[in-house]
């Protein structure tokens, strides 16, 4: 049967049920649905496309609506009215005041996601790792092992210099290099680029357990592993079964990072793998814990990135005036202007945004930020907000669809796409956090490609067209 039938049954099935049992709210009924929809189609695409995009759609509905969602419920239960009233968690606006804009604005970035990508590309995710491949066939080794040797050193100066201004940034650009010759050797034709990649991928293991960047881990992971199965002939109930078993290990991880680093941070305790290892069997061999009420209000505040988009909506216009779009050319320009030529130009973090959207008042040392949706509303209302969304999406899904055009020509440019998608699909980030790490990305991959062009190594060779034909005429 058809995959969009199945997914057409299976949201009518679960609407009538929602109605008729459990969710007794429009709104609510609605936002499961558009997320079923949306993890339903990662999973139709997996090995089959690359998926970059859709963890950004699965990413928006799920902390933007549907953790909202379960807050909303959450909060009229005795035991979590408390926990949300000490954390001073609750969700600041009326349900349906909020899902009148969350969700037509989730559903416009959507929409213009898909307005871009609708249309198939003349060489397809299937046949672009079959393209770098064919194009580093006559391809010196050299310029990857020499990638992965600064990616080491980068690795390792990261713990004791990141402190240092500036120097945190740029050395986490360096040592995604491990994995970046990692992928280039798994590629090229030397014999053992299985080994070179796994080892690549077990040394950012390491170094990622040690500094506690679980984020960063499993986002690297889900993105190159889209790109290297892409092509396997998986069956649908399969593609279910290893999602599954993923969003299993994931929320298993989110368990036990908490003790994890309370052991390592607050503890007397040395972050090793062997101790990851302990906790994270500890929390898999005992799955009911993951249901405890103190866990689920955890997950459930940590991923609602809604109930900061709430305080824009409570906010504006009441307290704060809307920016017309003001913040947004702010930012626009702080993105390529450096701050040597503009002392004051808007800050990442967060900060300079929930204070302009929002009365909250930041404490110290607390990191947080108004998503893109947040800054839609907080610059051009309900109506406005939606429209820009739309373009949002659609700008976001434009830089995507032209770094595959590049690597079309240049499919050195597939194994970089995972680091720049990473500033491209998050959405617990303001813009200028978005595009500020995108631009960077591209200017510090432009350094590498200049440098090792410099010295006679090329990281991005030109496809001919005997291989492009060739590849085209690839069945996939």
């Amino acid at each position: 049967m058809n995959p969009n039938i199945i997914l057409l049954l299976i949201n009518i099935l679960l609407g009538g049920y929602l109605y008729t049992q459990t969710v007794q709210n429009f709104w609510g009924i609605l936002t499961i649905i558009l997320f079923i929809s949306v993890l339903f189609k990662v999973i139709q695409n997996l090995f089959e496309s690359y998926i970059f995009i859709y963890i950004l759609a699965v990413q928006a509905v799920m902390t933007w609506l549907l953790t909202p969602l379960l807050s909303y419920n959450l909060q009229n239960i005795s035991f979590f009215r408390k926990m949300y009233k000490l954390w001073v968690k609750f969700m600041p606006v009326k349900q349906d005041f909020f899902y009148e804009f969350m969700f037509p604005g989730t559903l416009a970035m959507l929409l213009g996601l898909w307005f871009v990508l609708r249309k198939p590309r003349k060489i397809s995710d299937i046949q672009l790792p079959i393209l770098l491949r064919e194009s580093l066939k006559n391809s010196s080794t050299k310029p990857f092992f020499v990638l992965l040797g600064i990616g080491i050193v980068s690795s390792l100066l990261r713990p004791l210099l990141g402190g240092i201004a500036g120097m945190g940034f740029i050395l986490y650009l360096f040592s995604d290099l491990v994995i970046i010759a990692g992928m280039y050797l798994y590629y090229s034709q030397d014999r053992r680029g299985v080994l070179y990649l796994s080892g690549a991928f077990f040394f950012r293991f390491v170094v990622a357990i040690a500094g506690g960047r679980f984020g960063e881990l499993v986002f690297g992971l889900v993105c190159y592993f889209s790109i290297l199965t892409v092509g396997y002939n998986v069956r649908l109930l399969n593609k279910i079964l290893i999602v599954s078993v993923g969003l299993f290990l994931i929320l298993v991880l989110q368990a036990a990072k908490g003790a994890y680093r309370t052991l390592t941070w607050y503890g007397d305790e040395e972050p090793s793998l062997t101790l990851l290892a302990k906790v994270y069997a500890e929390e898999a061999s005992n799955p009911t814990k993951l249901f405890k009420p103190e866990l689920l209000f955890t997950l459930t505040t940590r991923f609602n990135q809604g109930q900061l988009t709430a305080l824009v909506l409570r906010d504006v216009p009441k307290h704060r005036p809307y920016q017309n779009g003001a913040e947004l050319l702010r930012v626009a320009a702080g993105v390529f202007v450096p701050r040597l030529f503009w002392p004051d130009k808007p800050m990442m973090g967060g900060k300079e945004s929930i204070e302009t959207f929002t009365i909250y008042k930041l404490d110290k040392g607390t990191s947080m930020n108004i998503a893109p949706i947040g800054e839609a509303y907080g610059n051009f209302g309900r109506d406005g907000g939606i429209i820009f969304m739309f373009f949002y999406g659609w700008l976001i899904a434009t830089i995507y669809k032209k770094l595959l055009d590049i690597a079309q020509n240049r499919p050195g440019m597939l194994v970089w796409l995972p680091s720049l998608m990473l500033y491209t699909v998050v959405v617990e980030t303001d813009c200028i956090s978005v595009f500020n790490g995108l631009i960077k990305q591209l200017f510090f991959i432009y350094f590498i490609y200049r440098l090792f062009k410099y010295l006679n190594l090329d990281l991005f060779p030109l496809a001919s067209q005997e291989v492009i034909d060739l590849v085209m005429a690839t069945k996939t």
